[in-house]
């Protein structure tokens, strides 16, 4: 496994174990403690050879979009439209929730990708495995395959646990990147600009997991910015 995995394998298994970790999804509340920082350490230093030279080449599903998402034409970016488009019937599609999935999906290994949200005021982003729901009002949990990290009214951030978790950031990521371990059962989000940590949920994953977003309504324009995958860091 070597040293980064060794590390990793202390770091996540300590917090199951029963450390203290800031912003971490545990099966217990732990509350607050310093293995927050090896966390950030160990996870930037395996997810640097993710990014150099390039980040992964994610691009967005338009099969599982909803009729009001724009997808770009390579497929990077989403923006929602007050339109909805006219398109085939695919059971596929979420036909209320308006996000769109990647298209491709992973069983096992570790990934790291960004998301460019520049100023919006609302999103959700995060994972979802491949069984969800994909009719009528959903509710976006771990329970129901959902690991979702969202921003309402510009600078109000919370994980979608059971229940909900409100976090404090420092600052408002205009980047955001998400780190999967599949076999770890880990789910990282950091701010991207500065990698400092955002949320981590601890979990177990027994299917294929896609990226998920979703850059919600327009909000009379204040909100009409896409969500962007971001294939090289600027």
């Amino acid at each position: 496994m070597g040293f980064m995995g060794s590390s990793l394998s202390r770091c996540y298994g300590g917090y199951r174990d029963g450390f203290p970790a800031h912003n971490v999804v545990t099966p217990r509340d732990f509350g607050y403690g310093a293995v927050k920082d090896l966390i950030q350490y160990t996870a930037w230093k395996d997810m640097k050879s993710y990014i150099s030279p390039a980040l992964p080449n994610i691009i967005m599903d338009p099969t599982t979009a909803h009729l009001n998402l724009v997808l770009s034409e390579d497929l990077t970016s989403v923006r929602y439209s007050d339109t909805k488009q006219s398109l085939p019937e695919n059971p596929r599609r979420f036909d209320y929730c308006c996000c769109v999935l990647g298209t491709e999906g992973f069983t096992n290994g570790r990934h790291y990708w960004v998301i460019d949200v520049g100023n919006k005021t609302k999103w959700n982003l995060g994972v979802a495995k491949e069984s969800v729901n994909r009719r009528g009002g959903i509710t976006l949990s771990p329970e129901n395959g959902f690991w979702i990290l969202w921003l309402r009214n510009g600078h109000e951030f919370k994980a979608l646990d059971v229940p909900y978790r409100a976090l404090t950031l420092r600052s408002k990521p205009q980047r955001v990147g998400i780190y999967l371990d599949y076999e770890g059962g880990v789910l990282s989000f950091y701010n991207a600009d500065d990698m400092t940590h955002i949320y981590t949920f601890v979990t177990s994953f027994s299917e294929t997991i896609f990226p998920y977003f979703c850059p919600c309504l327009n909000d009379s324009g204040k909100n009409g910015g896409p969500l962007k995958v971001l294939h090289h860091i600027p």
